[in-house]
């Protein structure tokens, strides 16, 4: 999330936003090897679908990730209104969003 946090704006040009997409992705990878090694895109535009796989193999070309590395946790909790999870920022702030919103019920 640290690179879409640092790098996303409104508008983006469509290449724009493959890059950024990618680095996040990357990040991910190198970050938790049970991720796998491809970047694959789905970019939705209005009257079509493209599936990019592979857009990227980061893991083979032995590139390293050189941005922010960020953290969150992320903690399940229940009040009167019900269930919630709650993601709490290494700068100290949260957000509370309830647990269907999370596709479970």
């Amino acid at each position: 999330m640290a690179v879409f946090e640092d790098r996303y704006k409104p508008n983006m040009e469509l290449e724009e936003a493959q890059r950024l997409v990618q680095d996040a992705i990357t990040a991910g990878i190198f970050c938790d090897l049970g991720s796998g090694s491809n970047v694959d895109l789905c970019v939705i535009s209005k009257g079509s679908v493209d599936i990019l796989r592979p857009f990227d193999q980061p893991g083979k070309r032995g590139c390293k990730y050189q941005g922010r590395i960020g953290a969150s946790l992320i903690v399940g909790g229940y009040d009167v209104t019900g269930p919630h999870l709650y993601s709490i920022y290494p700068h100290g702030s949260f957000d509370k969003l309830p647990y269907v919103t999370m596709g479970m019920d």
